[in-house]
């Protein structure tokens, strides 16, 4: 595996870093407006940024696999990662609805909130990238068989059969998508260790040109199903 991935790594790098090196000499020759200047440094910005997001997934994902990474794991409730991870990600992409169906009373995990908001993050900020605007993110949470499952459902291009058993790869990521998507390629194969760490699993479920649908689930400390009897939660959506 390792050795099929030097190509993609070594591209991705050498792409950023050309149009850094590229950029730079421009304003450097001294013959740019101050607007071109201002609009140069923001693309030099943005690729320094890229490089920088590209080697923290790579060391992540190296500790992961080494089994390198603690995590500090204690109680805790997804509802309030989903809600949080929601509020965040309706902030950067006000284009996009990000609706929420949040099972009340799921019962609590064994988790690190951390890692379990940036594997959230990931698999919205994707449903965002691959969503033409105006479309809406579903998120949802379930209490089954004694775990919560989380469901992130976009209405994107969705992932063609053949590719999604690649996808938790390192550097695979679906490349025909109406718009640029930019990434390192990585994140989903984070998620997937992440997740797997947890004593969880992930999964997709996908029809190219309908969307997608992202699922994890993490065991539940208590496995008492909540009271059908209770009331239902109301639903909560950030647009």
């Amino acid at each position: 595996m390792s050795n099929s991935n030097s190509s993609p790594l070594s591209s991705r790098f050498r792409t950023a870093l050309t149009g850094i090196q590229g950029m730079s000499e421009l304003i450097n020759a001294g013959q740019m407006t101050p607007d071109e200047i201002h609009e140069y440094s923001g693309y030099i910005f943005q690729e320094a940024e890229r490089v920088n997001r590209l080697i923290t997934d790579m060391l992540d994902l190296d500790r992961l696999e080494a089994g390198k990474m603690k995590l500090q794991m204690l109680p805790l409730d997804l509802n309030d990662v989903i809600e949080g991870v929601a509020v965040r990600s309706s902030v950067v992409s006000s284009h996009h609805t990000i609706r929420m169906e949040l099972e009340p009373n799921v019962p609590t995990v064994l988790g690190d909130s951390d890692r379990l908001v940036q594997v959230v993050t990931n698999l919205v900020s994707n449903a965002i990238k691959y969503s033409p605007e105006g479309q809406e993110i579903l998120v949802s949470t379930h209490f089954s068989n004694g775990a919560v499952e989380v469901s992130i459902e976009d209405h994107g291009v969705g992932i063609p059969a053949d590719f999604v058993d690649r996808l938790f790869g390192r550097f695979e990521r679906y490349e025909k998508s109406p718009s640029k998507v930019i990434g390192t390629g990585l994140g989903l194969a984070i998620a997937r260790q992440i997740i797997e760490m947890h004593n969880g699993k992930i999964w997709v479920k996908s029809i190219e040109g309908s969307g997608s649908v992202f699922h994890f689930t993490i065991p539940a400390i208590a496995t008492a199903t909540p009271d059908a009897k209770g009331p239902t939660g109301a639903l909560r959506a950030v647009a």
